[in-house]
């Protein structure tokens, strides 16, 4: 690692981020064991803490906290000291999108290292100011001590001593059994900004000058969209300070109305108005028709059957939104020559260069700070919010309009214009003749998709099967993305319910058969577990079985128990679910049991937040999430698209297994098992095969999603 200074105007320039009064290096490392590419990192000095100035986006994860735990354990430095904050969109910086529970995976050893080399940094450092030998030094909350404590250095006041460019060699981690930080629980290091109300989001970023806000109508190619002389008489008569239409493509868009004013009240009745008069134009030119997709639904649908050969059964979910807390916005300043951007997004990088490209300027003319979330889940990965602000703003200085400008997006913009989890169809084949093999067939909607010939595909279950596995896409009404899980969430509801199926046909308790079906490793991934004395993940996963069948007492007769497990980027999670059907029709699940095994577990409490969450959040999808295909004549919110409610959650237990392995993603590990757990529950009750979701329609159970099933009695 190599540690040189850096001018404030420097780290302004490379970081977007200025700690005023304090002083700057530059660490540039390299992990040659974990082939990381070289790293620059920046760390400020001021009033005895350390700052960290590190490239992943918080979008909830708190991965704040987690990171500085990390720089801190190997820095034998109290919590209270680290302070984190995010990098902006930089060249130097790279891995900066924040998807695929890739944070903590990622970087954990890069942040280990930079906190044991910058401890190696001070001994050195004290050990020349005191003229002793560096072996008679250690490190210890915050400060640098001899053995016989003659010596007591602060780490702040070292760092302003030293002498830099220096280089320093990784110094050795330390072992496991020596942390004070790592595997314990800590107050989020934002608590105290959140409670007080000081932290900032988007819209407690503050702004000088003059500021409007502007909102958007969209359309597409072959809708009618308003005359200049509407947009003018809509201007005149809500007292907007601009009313513009654009001919420009974003998405799935071609035409842009953009609306501002200074205050919220008449952005939205006049945009309110105008989508009124879009939906009735919409409506009267008829509705949306019959897709390939929904079309090969239907013949799939009709050629399912559950017999004594075997099975064959169509899984459909549908397209869902993500719906995060906070609906995606930004702010922005505009320049014809430099262009300041506030963006809360999971990619900087790829936002600074979309707003680069539609302003036709260099990268390096568009400064980008990057601000916490109020939730993405794959959503603020994509670029087309920002895209629209920059139009805006561009379009309004041509109009001599100079302000900072914010874009919102209301609930209903965000529900209407996604990038949506694609609506899938799921065909699995079974049969008694070939008991350990299932064959899959996964047809996703994409809008505008071409039907092409199936392709191989790789699933991530968790099962030793012979799982024949393939994809093609078909067009649909929903453009497409990544949602929460990716397509594990899909995946899983097929093939753990397909499993569950495959033991009621076989008369098999599903706890025995994940425990007698392992899934097997490669030759050389078996050879390298062996070396680095690891258990393997099919171990690990038989473990959670084990775990998560003693947490709620199962037993294979007990109706309304449903379980399932799934493995995706290399944790493993395995769930049971309690369900209930009341005289009413009435489905309510109960409680939610789940063994999770994320290796090494760093902050054991907000794993534990996390898959809650991620339960929770697929429970919601599970229970009532989809879309209408007439989602473009009408507004939606969530009094149309209900999503679960505090009374009607489960209780949830959950466990963390304790290992030394290498510790790996949560954001996402709380969502694939979770609707085929509560399906096998129903089948235990209903004696139904539930293959569609969401499963609740007018508040009961829907019955028409479901195929009788009579297998065999478990044994």
């Amino acid at each position: 690692m190599r540690y040189q200074p850096i001018s404030r105007r420097d780290l302004f320039k490379r970081t977007g981020t200025v700690v005023a009064g304090a002083s700057f290096l530059t660490l540039q490392s390299c992990d040659a064991a974990t082939d990381h590419s070289p790293l620059n990192l920046y760390l400020a000095i001021k009033d005895q803490h350390l700052t960290f100035i590190l490239p992943r986006s918080e979008m909830g994860q708190d991965v704040v906290t987690t990171f500085a735990m990390l720089i801190a354990e190997e820095l034998e430095a109290p919590l209270d000291l680290i302070r984190v904050t995010l990098a902006d969109a930089s060249p130097e910086i790279p891995d900066r999108m924040t998807v695929g529970s890739s944070s903590v995976r990622n970087w954990w050893q890069r942040m280990r290292q930079t906190g044991a080399n910058t401890k190696q940094l001070l001994i050195r450092q004290a050990a020349l100011r005191a003229e002793r030998n560096a072996n008679e030094l250690y490190a210890d909350k915050g400060y640098i001590l001899s053995q016989n404590q003659d010596i007591r250095l602060s780490y702040g006041e070292l760092l302003r001593e030293i002498k830099v460019p220096v280089d320093i060699d990784n110094a050795p981690l330390k072992p496991s059994e020596s942390f004070r930080l790592l595997g314990q629980n800590h107050s989020s290091l934002m608590n105290r900004e959140k409670v007080t109300g000081t932290y900032q989001y988007l819209d407690d970023i503050p702004v000088t000058g003059e500021h409007l806000k502007i909102v958007s109508v969209v359309y597409k190619k072959d809708w009618p969209f308003p005359s200049i002389n509407r947009l003018k008489a809509l201007k005149a008569r809500f007292g907007l300070t601009a009313a513009i239409g654009l001919h420009e493509r974003v998405g799935r868009y071609t035409f842009l109305v953009f609306l501002c004013h200074e205050k919220n009240w008449p952005l939205l009745q006049a945009k309110r108005l105008l989508e009124n008069e879009k939906y009735q134009q919409l409506k009267a030119n008829g509705q949306a028709g019959i897709s390939a997709f929904e079309t090969q639904c239907k013949k799939a649908v009709a050629q399912q059957v559950i017999d004594a050969q075997g099975f064959t059964l169509a899984f459909k979910t549908p397209a869902l939104p993500h719906a995060p807390m906070e609906p995606p916005g930004a702010r922005l300043k505009y320049r014809p020559d430099r262009v300041e951007v506030w963006a809360p997004t999971q990619a900087p990088d790829q936002a600074q260069d979309a707003i680069a490209k539609r302003l036709q300027l260099k990268t390096e003319q568009v400064t980008l700070h990057t601000l916490a979330m109020g939730g993405a889940f794959g959503r603020k990965r994509y670029t087309d919010y920002l895209q629209e602000l920059a139009l805006a703003a561009k379009a309004l200085y041509d109009l001599q309009i100079e302000a900072t400008l914010t874009l919102v997006w209301t609930r209903e913009d965000e529900l209407s214009r996604e990038h949506y989890r694609p609506a899938t169809l799921q065909q699995v084949n079974w049969s008694v003749a070939k008991p350990e093999y299932l064959a899959l067939l996964v047809t996703e909607a994409h809008a505008g998709a071409k039907p092409a010939p199936p392709k191989k595909i790789a699933t991530g279950f968790p099962l030793g099967l012979a799982l024949q596995s393939q994809k093609s896409t078909l067009n649909h009404h929903f453009s497409s993305g990544i949602w929460r899980a990716v397509h594990h969430g899909y995946h899983a509801f097929a093939l753990c319910s397909a499993v569950d199926e495959l033991c009621r046909q076989t008369g098999r308790d599903p706890i025995e058969y994940y425990l007698a079906h392992p899934s097997t490793a490669s030759p050389l991934q078996r050879a390298k577990q062996l070396l680095k004395g690891q258990t393997s993940a099919s171990q690990r996963l038989s473990n959670l079985v084990r775990k998560v069948a003693e947490m709620a007492g199962w037993t294979p007769d007990t109706p309304g128990l449903g379980f399932a497990a799934y493995s995706l980027f290399g944790s493993h999670i395995a769930l049971i679910a309690q369900v209930s059907i009341d005289s009413q029709d009435k489905l309510r699940v109960k409680r939610l049991w789940a063994a999770v095994d994320c290796g090494f577990a760093i902050h054991p409490d907000k794993i534990k937040a996390q898959i809650e969450g991620g339960l929770l959040y697929a429970l919601s999808a599970c229970l009532f999430g989809t879309m209408p295909d007439d989602k473009d004549r009408r507004h939606l919110n969530f009094d149309q698209l209900p999503v679960l409610r505090i009374p009607d959650a489960p209780d949830i237990d959950i466990t963390i297994a304790t290992n030394d392995a290498s510790p790996t993603g949560v954001g996402e590990l709380g969502v694939p098992a979770l609707a085929p757990a509560v399906c096998n529950a129903l089948r235990t009750l209903t004696n139904r095969r539930f293959t569609e979701l969401p499963l609740i329609n007018a508040g009961k159970i829907n019955y028409d999603n479901a195929l009788p099933a009579r297998g065999a009695e478990i044994v």
